[in-house]
């Protein structure tokens, strides 16, 4: 998932990528499963993103 950090330049360990070094404004793609960033959701400094809507379907319009 896409996050944004917000807080002070910190390390977060990530099985299988190593460390990741949050600095303050940036994006990151981080898992959801992981007890670090769901620590860092709850303290708020990591904000999830909206992902990009899907392009909406052109429906057909009642005419009456």
């Amino acid at each position: 998932m896409n996050y944004r950090y917000t807080g002070p330049v910190s390390g977060l360990h990530l099985p299988g990528q190593g460390e990741v070094v949050l600095v303050n404004g940036q994006d990151y793609t981080l898992p959801v499963d992981n007890d670090d960033v769901r620590r860092l959701e709850r303290l708020r400094h990591l904000a999830a993103l909206d992902t990009p809507n899907k392009p909406a379907r052109k429906e057909a319009r009642d005419a009456g």
